[in-house]
């Protein structure tokens, strides 16, 4: 047996959101890790650099939840490991991660505000350039620990919590039209538009009341011209 017509129009509709969802978070993974590697990498600031890669996987967590938050950060990080020629899954693990946790983070707070980018953003930041940092070391790769190399980290983990909330409302713009509907949003909505069970029982009981009150007046009015009609009857 088939589904009824909207149950299969439904599914259709929902099927289409989610490819147009991930077709946008692909285009916004892209331009990041272009604009990454074209611009901001060999951007030095304060003797720190610009990483925006966390922060749009926070953001793609933010706005599209765990799972939109966990592909982009993976695709942006394995797309990066491809141009930069490093081992693949390095990066693509540490930016899967904190897309994971940004989605996490979205639904128990609104990120709409600046507080929330700034602070995960740096903190991810951080986290991400530690773990980089570790996993090159378990791989052999040449690393130099030193007090420059923990004041580099500390002054991008900055950099990038200033810039959090710009790439915050840059990846929600790239992202508008394909962004599933907020549950917070739809039951506010929903409790300002429709009446409570009480409210709709007090009106039915007012109605009620207004029409044995109008029955019992058209009664009176009634009797009374029918009374006044037989009175006029026996006088003749």
């Amino acid at each position: 047996m088939s589904g009824s017509p909207r149950v299969l129009d439904a599914s259709r509709g929902r099927g289409g959101e989610e490819a147009q969802l991930a077709l946008r978070l692909f285009v916004v993974g892209l331009v990041a890790v272009l604009l990454q590697n074209g611009f901001f990498s060999p951007l030095r600031l304060v003797s720190g650099t610009i990483d925006i890669l966390p922060l749009v996987a926070l953001a793609a967590g933010f706005l599209a939840g765990p799972t939109g938050g966990a592909a982009t950060g993976f695709g942006m990080g394995l797309l990066s490991d491809l141009i930069l020629d490093m081992p693949l899954g390095l990066t693509s693990l540490t930016l899967l991660l904190i897309g994971e946790v940004g989605g996490r983070i979205g639904k128990a707070r609104d990120p709409e505000g600046i507080i929330v980018p700034m602070v995960t953003g740096a903190v991810v930041t951080f986290a991400a350039l530690v773990l980089t940092g570790l996993a090159q070391i378990l791989l052999g790769a040449p690393s130099a620990a030193s007090w420059d190399l923990l004041r580099e980290v500390l002054t991008t983990s900055a950099l990038n919590g200033v810039i959090a909330p710009l790439i915050y409302r840059a990846t929600r713009r790239g992202l508008l039209g394909a962004l599933p509907r907020d549950p917070r949003r739809r039951r506010a909505r929903a409790t300002t538009t429709r009446l409570s069970p009480l409210s709709t029982s007090r009106g039915q009981n007012v109605h009620r009341q207004r029409s044995v009150s109008g029955s019992r007046a058209s009664r009176a009015l009634s009797g009374g011209s029918r009374r006044r009609k037989s009175r006029v009857g026996g006088r003749r």
